[in-house]
């Protein structure tokens, strides 16, 4: 079950759940982990292969939320 306005933070000890701020959501690529299987600019092909380490999300640069209304993440350069 998903839950509304809130970050699933998986630990040692289970998942906890933050809530996040108004303006904020969970980034629609990495889906709120923070990392991708594939790097930067490579499109989605079943047939490639990666040395088996994720890449930083190059959306949220690895901050699992962006800003709803910018797009980016937080204490980005261009944000507000």
């Amino acid at each position: 079950m998903k839950k509304k306005g809130v970050l699933p933070v998986f630990s040692e000890d289970g998942v906890e759940f933050i809530p996040l701020s108004v303006g904020w959501q969970v980034c629609p690529k990495c889906h709120g982990q923070g990392l991708v299987w594939f790097p930067c600019g490579v499109p989605y092909n079943e047939t490639y292969t990666t040395d088996g380490n994720p890449y930083e999300c190059d959306v949220c640069q690895g901050k699992k939320i962006i800003s709803i209304e910018t797009g980016l993440p937080p204490n980005s350069k261009n944000q507000k």
